[in-house]
C-alpha cells in the first residue's frame, strides 16, 4: 500500500501518503497539477463563551501548513487530471508503482565502469592499460569506480562517459599531456564538488579533462567510438523478450508494462548505436578521402575530434 501510493509530496516534506491526492494518476511531463504547501493558521470554531486562555492554547491554535493541489496546465472538460510523482523513468515507475508510461521522456539507460572495462577488452584494449587509465581518471576526480553513466534519447552521452571512452583508447603521450594539464588546473583550486543529476554525475574535473583532450590532442575518434558501440551491443544482447499470454488480467498488465519498459530502453540504445555506427562509417569515408588527398598532394591529414561527433 505504501509503495504503490506514496509519492514525493513536496521537496520540503519528501515522500508521504496523502489520501484523496493519491487518486491522481501520474504522468511524466504534460501533467496538470502540482502539490505545494501553503501557510495557514488553523483555529477551532469555538462558541463565544470560550476564554482567551482556551482560545490561545497551543492545541487549539497553531501555525500549520496545508497541502494544495494547484492547477498548472489547462484541462478540457471531461479529461483526466494528472499529477506527477516526479521526473521518473519507467524502470522506477514499474518498480515502485507497478506501471509504465509510453513515450516517457525521462527514460534512461545506465552504464557502469565495469561495462566500459568489458567493452574495451572486447575491442582488444589491453587489460593493464584499461586498469591504469581508469584508476588515473578516478584519482583526478573525473568519475568514480561506481559511476553510472545515463543515456537519454535526443541527448549526447555525458561528459564522464565520453572522457572514459577517450581515456582507455588514447595514446600514452596524449593521455600524459592531458593528465598533466588537469593536475595543473586542479592545483588552481578548481571545484571538484560532485553534482548528482539523477543517475549520472558530472564534475568540473570531468569537463576540464574533456576540454584538455579537445585542445591538446584532437584524437582519432575510431577507437573510442568502437568501444562505445561494443557497450551498446552488449547491452542489447541482454534483453529478453517478455513472456506472452496466460496468468490473468493482473499478469497481462504487468507484462504490458514490462514490454513498454524494454521497448523504450531498446529504442534509446538503438538510437545511440545507429549514430555511433554512422559516425564510424563517416570516419572510414573521411580516412579514405584523406589518404587519396595525401597520396595526390602529399599533404598531412587532419585528425577527427572524437568528442565533436557527439555534439
Amino acid at each position: 500500500m505504501v509503495s504503490s501510493r506514496a509519492f514525493s509530496v513536496t521537496t520540503e516534506t519528501g515522500p508521504g501518503l496523502v489520501p484523496i491526492a493519491d487518486l491522481f494518476n501520474h504522468k511524466t511531463g504534460g501533467h496538470h497539477v502540482t502539490m505545494r504547501l501553503v501557510d495557514e493558521v488553523v483555529t477551532r470554531s469555538g462558541d463565544e463563551t470560550e476564554t482567551d486562555e482556551i482560545k490561545n492554547s497551543s492545541f487549539l491554535r497553531k501555525n500549520s501548513k496545508t497541502l494544495v493541489a494547484e492547477i498548472t496546465a489547462a484541462v478540457a472538460s471531461g479529461d483526466e487530471i494528472f499529477n506527477t510523482y516526479g521526473g521518473l523513468g519507467n524502470a522506477i515507475l514499474l518498480n515502485s508503482f507497478g506501471f509504465c508510461q509510453a513515450c516517457n521522456p525521462e527514460d534512461t539507460v545506465t552504464f557502469s565502469v565495469p561495462d566500459l572495462r568489458a567493452a574495451a577488452a572486447l575491442c582488444q584494449v589491453p587489460g593493464s592499460l584499461i586498469k591504469k587509465r581508469i584508476e588515473e581518471c578516478i584519482a583526478l576526480h573525473a568519475f568514480t569506480e561506481t559511476e553510472m553513466f545515463a543515456l537519454k534519447n535526443n541527448q549526447p552521452p555525458p561528459d564522464g562517459l565520453l572522457l572514459a571512452l577517450w581515456a582507455v583508447t588514447a595514446s600514452e603521450e596524449g593521455f600524459f599531456r592531458v593528465k598533466e594539464y588537469v593536475e595543473a588546473e586542479n592545483s588552481k583550486d578548481i571545484s571538484q564538488t560532485r553534482v548528482d543529476f539523477e543517475n549520472s554525475r558530472e564534475t568540473d574535473s570531468a569537463k576540464t579533462w574533456r576540454s584538455a583532450a579537445e585542445v591538446f590532442l584532437n584524437p582519432q575518434a575510431g577507437p573510442a567510438l568502437s568501444v562505445f558501440a561494443a557497450i551498446l551491443k552488449r547491452r542489447l544482447g541482454m534483453y529478453a523478450r517478455p513472456p506472452i499470454g496466460g496468468g490473468g488480467e493482473e499478469t497481462a498488465s504487468w507484462i504490458s508494462s514490462l514490454k513498454t519498459l524494454v521497448d523504450s530502453e531498446r529504442a534509446i540504445i538503438e538510437t545511440h548505436l545507429a549514430q555511433t555506427i554512422g559516425a564510424l562509417r563517416n570516419l572510414e569515408g573521411d580516412a579514405v578521402t584523406k589518404r587519396r588527398k595525401t597520396q595526390s598532394r602529399s599533404r598531412p591529414t587532419t585528425k577527427q575530434d572524437a568528442f565533436a561527433l557527439f555534439d
